[in-house]
């Protein structure tokens, strides 16, 4: 098998392990100031700031127009290709941010809530700080400096997160969380500067724009129409039932981008760059991608199944019982998650090939599938919508999936094959926990004894399938990946 850079395996795994370092901190971070914000400020405070998140999440796909991902799957890129698309993503966020600011008054009046004025005028600032340290970002991640990366980040949440807490003990409502996101926004911005020596040139190549652009514009458009449907409940929800049943929702899809969406992301960052190396060495990246396809799948089936099985007490023990209406809608998003992975590291592999074209024209088959659901399920309440989702999010594996069996003999069945004995070790000890619950009384008690339970009989059990550890899975994989043997 040829070779490559000799390095690149040891690289990979310390950006892996920092990376999942920086995810984890950033995740506890959040978790805790989660909570307690939960418990000082109201399920309607967190709706009235859901209610415009669609607007924001479009405006930094906007911003960043795929560029960011270009400069990583770009191997060759200059200091002139880079201090380009610093420019460009400034002059892009101040627009945007100033589009946002004007467009408040119809948002206020879209919703019927005059107090979404002045809370989207203040909130755009952020596309504009956010703006700065887009080049920071993907250079690090390019680089794998995910260390230096992970000290911006947390310091930033942690600040900030002490900063919001400040403001709902005094009463801020969802003031509280407006300032939070600003100053999360400007001290990570501000790390980013202070942790990566890179500064930008004074100078602006069309040349450059028009080469990045043929890689990030596929990207663009295929995040806008991904932000607009991902973020398309918030409005649905928001438009026709409350802010408080969209409090609950948003305090749901938190929780399981806690957990699924962020250990994915992490995974997502390691791979995108190191299968960009080999992308020319198809055999060699189904190897890799068929590893991080399992050791991804075990450790986000497990812990999503289990936090789908202990919702109830959960939800009643760690937020208190305003926020009991969530438990349902939760349970079914713990799907979503289930599945996110197996949608995003099929997607990383054809970004590796240079292939966004494709993942352009994929999403018009996937986003068809939401608005059949919308079309169908609004008007039965939001737990068919949420139904519905779950049932979008198996479809769209298909279409995900399709395009790798071509090119790296790694579809679907494959990939299902790949992680059945993962499957059903959380099977088994997922009704086997159900029905010892049903057995315990007190929630607390409930918590505990069927967390431990089921962790300790899903371990058993992939241990009797003689299943392959975490670790054993990294191995191997960082092993073929720098090019030696197992």
């Amino acid at each position: 098998m040829p070779q490559i850079m000799p390095s690149l395996g040891k690289q990979a795994l310390h950006g892996a392990f920092w990376s999942f370092a920086e995810r984890f901190g950033q995740q506890g971070i959040q978790f805790v100031i989660g909570i307690v914000l939960a418990r000082l400020l109201e399920p309607k405070d967190f709706g009235v700031l859901g209610m415009i998140m669609i607007f924001f999440a479009l405006a930094e796909s906007v911003v960043d127009s795929g560029f960011g991902q270009a400069l990583i799957q770009k191997q060759d890129a200059s200091r002139t290709d880079e201090s380009t698309i610093f420019w460009f993503n400034l002059l892009l966020g101040l627009f945007m941010a100033g589009a946002l600011f004007l467009a408040a008054p119809w948002i206020s009046s879209f919703y019927g809530l005059p107090l979404l004025k002045l809370v989207t005028q203040a909130y755009a600032l952020n596309l504009l700080i956010n703006s700065f340290g887009i080049v920071q970002n993907a250079l690090l991640i390019k680089d794998l400096a995910f260390k230096r990366r992970m000290v911006a980040v947390l310091a930033s949440m942690l600040i900030s997160g002490l900063v919001g807490i400040f403001l709902a003990i005094q009463g801020f409502g969802v003031w509280a969380l407006v300032v939070q996101s600003l100053v999360m926004n400007a001290t990570r911005t501000v790390g980013l500067w202070m942790v990566h020596s890179w500064r930008p040139l004074f100078v602006f190549s069309t040349t450059s724009l028009r080469r990045l652009w043929k890689f990030g514009s596929h990207l663009l458009f295929a995040g806008l129409s991904n932000t607009i449907f991902d973020n398309i409940y918030l409005v649905i929800i928001g438009r026709v039932y409350s802010a408080s049943d969209l409090g609950f929702y948003q305090r749901s899809k938190q929780l399981v981008m806690l957990t699924s969406y962020s250990l994915s992301q992490v995974i997502s960052q390691v791979n995108f760059p190191l299968i960009s190396r080999i992308q020319n060495d198809p055999i060699r990246m189904r190897y890799i991608s068929e590893k991080i396809f399992r050791s991804t799948m075990l450790l986000i089936l497990p812990i999503m199944t289990g936090l789908a099985l202990i919702a109830p007490s959960l939800i009643q023990v760690v937020f208190g019982e305003k926020w009991m209406p969530c438990i349902s809608y939760f349970q079914a998003l713990c799907v979503v998650g289930i599945l996110y992975p197996l949608n995003l590291l099929n997607l990383d592999i054809l970004k590796a090939l240079g292939r966004s074209d494709l993942i352009f024209r994929l999403e018009f088959f996937k986003k068809g599938l939401v608005l059949l659901n919308i079309t169908i399920a609004w008007r039965y309440g939001i737990m068919a919508l949420l139904l519905g989702q779950v049932c979008c999010s198996f479809l769209a594996l298909i279409p995900n999936s399709f395009y790798n069996r071509r090119f790296i003999k790694f579809g679907i069945l494959a990939q299902l094959s790949s992680i059945k004995g993962i499957v059903t070790s959380v099977a088994i000890a997922g009704v086997i926990a159900f029905l010892f619950g049903g057995l315990l009384e007190g929630n607390l008690t409930k918590l505990l004894l069927q967390s431990v339970v089921y962790a300790i009989l899903c371990s058993g059990i992939l241990w009797m399938l003689k299943e392959p550890t975490f670790v054993e899975l990294t191995k191997m994989c960082w092993t073929q990946v720098s090019g030696g043997k197992e």
